[in-house]
């Protein structure tokens, strides 16, 4: 039988500028881990960098950043063999930010930018205040949803987000109960309501953690979502570097019955188109 190809994995959110905030320590650490991605089929990585939204105008803190980037880079050019780095930053939303001027600050310098909210806290403000950055001309990704607290089960406001134009990211390994059963619940509802654009590692380049970004597509292939895995982990990550709207992706819905095993197998959770 002949298996289909892998196809060009794309990670828009990870923390690997060396010894900046609590990504990478060092180069060689940020190298690795950008191997470790480039050898499971990933082509290109957005290095996103946490910054406050109330500290974007600070001189200081873009000095570090980007010397961060250029030591990347530089490493980068001797290491990666064809693996593409982009620049983006994860903005804490501490602050009210319209100007987004900065390419920087904005995902491989397209329309869109990677956002998350204080504490991991939903506030009840939240539509409004995405829909301020859409009315600013950017185009909102907000980071790892299915980790939030506050929801308490009640999910419309995800809906609420999608209505103001906002893009929905989900970390690959909530989908292996890397961020505890909660997230991985949440996850999961998430995909079964076709609420989610696009996966993404969210690594932070610890030692021995896998990026779980091929194991994510891995996962959903086996479990008969091929279409929803090259959505997710290849075409709509393209997407927002190319600035074009996202493919709607289907419904993906877990398996009844299995949780409690799957928790069990690396804490892995399995769906199956609905």
């Amino acid at each position: 039988m002949n298996v289909p190809p892998v196809p060009p994995l794309i990670d828009l959110h990870s923390h690997v500028l060396p010894a900046f905030d609590d990504g990478a320590a060092d180069l060689e650490e940020a190298l690795a881990t950008l191997e470790d991605l480039e050898a499971d089929g990933v082509v290109s990585v957005c290095a996103t960098p946490h910054l406050r939204a109330s500290a974007i105008a600070d001189p200081e803190v873009w000095a570090r950043v980007d010397r961060a980037w250029d030591t990347l880079v530089a490493g980068g050019r001797e290491r990666l063999r064809s693996l593409s780095l982009y620049r983006g930053c994860e903005i804490l939303l501490d602050d009210l930010i319209t100007d987004f001027s900065r390419p920087a600050l904005r995902l491989g310098e397209s329309r869109s930018v990677l956002v998350e909210f204080v504490a991991f806290t939903i506030l009840p403000e939240s539509p409004a205040l995405l829909k301020t950055l859409v009315d600013a001309g950017v185009r909102p990704v907000l980071a790892h949803v299915e980790r939030y607290l506050g929801y308490r089960g009640r999910y419309e406001v995800v809906e609420q987000w999608r209505r103001a134009g906002v893009v929905i990211q989900v970390n690959s390994g909530s989908l292996f109960g890397e961020y505890g059963d909660l997230a991985l619940r949440q996850a999961t509802v998430f995909l079964e309501r076709g609420w989610v654009d696009f996966l993404a590692s969210d690594t932070h380049a610890r030692p021995g953690r896998s990026p779980s970004i091929r194991s994510a597509y891995d996962a959903l292939v086996e479990s008969g979502a091929r279409e929803q895995a090259e959505l997710l982990l290849s075409v709509n990550p393209r997407r927002i570097l190319e600035d074009r709207p996202m493919v709607v992706v289907p419904p993906v819905v877990r398996r009844r019955g299995l949780a409690e095993r799957l928790l069990e197998w690396l804490r892995a959770c399995q769906w199956r188109i609905a």
